[in-house]
C-alpha cells in the first residue's frame, strides 16, 4: 500500500482511492468560500467554485501527510487534487 502522490495520482475515482491506500485518517467535506479562488486553480483536474463543496481526505505519515481532494462531478467524487504537505500543517489531530 504506496500512500505517495505518485502511486495516487492516476487515480479517478473515490473507490479506487480507497481500494488502493485504505480509509483515510482524517477526512471532511468542505464549502469553497464565495470570495475564494482556491478551487480555480490551473493545478485542479476538476475546478470547484466558490460555495461548491470539496471533500478533503488525509492520510498521516511520519514527516510528510497525503492530502487527497474531490469534487463533486455529476453527483460523484472525483479526484481533483493530491498533495504531500508537512505533517503538521493539515492535521486536525496532533
Amino acid at each position: 500500500m504506496s500512500r505517495t502522490v505518485e502511486a495516487c495520482a492516476t487515480y479517478e475515482l473515490e473507490s479506487e482511492i480507497l481500494e488502493a491506500i485504505g480509509q483515510p485518517d482524517e477526512s471532511e467535506v468542505l464549502t469553497i468560500p464565495v470570495k475564494s479562488g482556491w478551487g480555480l486553480q490551473e493545478a485542479l483536474r476538476y475546478k470547484v467554485h466558490p460555495g461548491e463543496r470539496v471533500q478533503q481526505w488525509l492520510y498521516h505519515g511520519t514527516d510528510q501527510d497525503l492530502c487527497v481532494w474531490f469534487a463533486e462531478v455529476a453527483n460523484t467524487w472525483r479526484v481533483t487534487l493530491v498533495l504531500s504537505v508537512p505533517s503538521n500543517v493539515a492535521r486536525k489531530i496532533h
